[in-house]
């Protein structure tokens, strides 16, 4: 099992970890100072339209960053369903899939680029539902073990045999 996971089965596989990240934190305390300077700013000056973006801008801040440091995520497998939840703050995606509609589960890729064109990739656990359809179930994971492990272990719960699919990224499953 990857490091930062917890598992625990009854019947079901319900895998859990937590967001909590040095970015995370680095974001929650420029958001804090953001928003703390705006107060003053607002408090002296009233509210115009510019401040108010600046204002709404300093929430999704705030909200972003806090729920980087007190999240975790819960994907719950079993016959029936599979059930994806954040908390103790909302997020999205968060989708119960019945599990018969789920045609095969699959990791793909996407890359965020630096200021000085650094690319690092991350990894998404998505389903490909009976009607074609892909749905994203996770987060964002920097090591594709982890998600190349949720993928293989909820496979095994839902009788799926593992099969290419259009946009699936490879790899092998470390730190197990």
């Amino acid at each position: 099992m990857p490091p930062g996971f917890s598992v625990t089965g009854n019947g079901q596989l319900s895998v859990r970890w937590s967001w909590r990240s040095i970015s995370s934190l680095f974001l929650l305390g420029f958001a804090v100072l953001w928003n703390l300077l705006l107060l003053f700013k607002l408090g002296s000056t009233g509210i115009d339209l510019i401040r108010g973006v600046f204002a709404l801008a300093g929430f999704g801040l705030l909200y972003r960053g806090l729920a980087g440091v007190l999240n975790s995520t819960t994907i719950t497998v079993n016959e029936n369903q599979l059930t994806v939840r954040h908390s103790p703050m909302p997020w999205y995606p968060a989708p119960t899939i019945d599990a018969a509609s789920i045609e095969q589960l699959f990791v793909s890729e996407g890359y965020t680029q630096s200021k000085n064109g650094t690319r690092t990739p991350y990894y998404l656990l998505n389903a490909v539902l009976r009607d074609n359809a892909s749905k994203r179930l996770s987060t964002r994971f920097s090591d594709i073990g982890q998600a190349l492990y949720l993928e293989q272990e909820f496979e095994r719960v839902l009788h799926i045999r593992d099969r290419s699919v259009a946009g699936e990224v490879r790899g092998t499953i470390r730190n197990i």
